[in-house]
């Protein structure tokens, strides 16, 4: 009883799959917003009374208890990174805001991992 039943059900599933009414895969459809690419430059401004924060690119990212945070390769506290210095930031948006989720600061600008300059050559 259970065959008859069930038969008719996948059929309508499938040939709804297939005419694009329906997904055959939930994960075929991606939700969210895309992965955010970063922030690297200059940092301009750190706040780090609350809410604390840091400016780089004109960018300003919120900074939370679980933002981890270097500074010359080294683990580092806010407090440390100051206005002038470079950072490698990894981001994602919370709400309207974007937050901080590592920030690999640096006293000098870090070297150029050439794909700039790969990206100049193919014009």
């Amino acid at each position: 009883m259970k065959a008859t039943f069930l038969r008719p059900l996948v059929f309508l599933v499938l040939a709804g799959s297939l005419l694009g009414g329906l997904p055959l895969h939930a994960a075929s459809k991606k939700k969210g917003p895309p992965p955010d690419p970063g922030t690297r430059g200059a940092i301009t401004a750190v706040t780090t009374a609350a809410p604390a924060g840091i400016t780089v690119g004109g960018k300003e990212i919120l900074v939370d208890d679980t933002t981890t945070i270097t500074l010359d390769g080294r683990p580092a506290k806010l407090k440390d990174v100051k206005a002038g210095m470079f950072a490698q930031i990894n981001t994602f948006t919370l709400g309207d805001r974007l937050t901080a989720v590592s920030i690999r600061a640096f006293t000098k600008a870090p070297p150029d991992t050439g794909k700039d300059k790969k990206k100049k050559k193919g014009k």
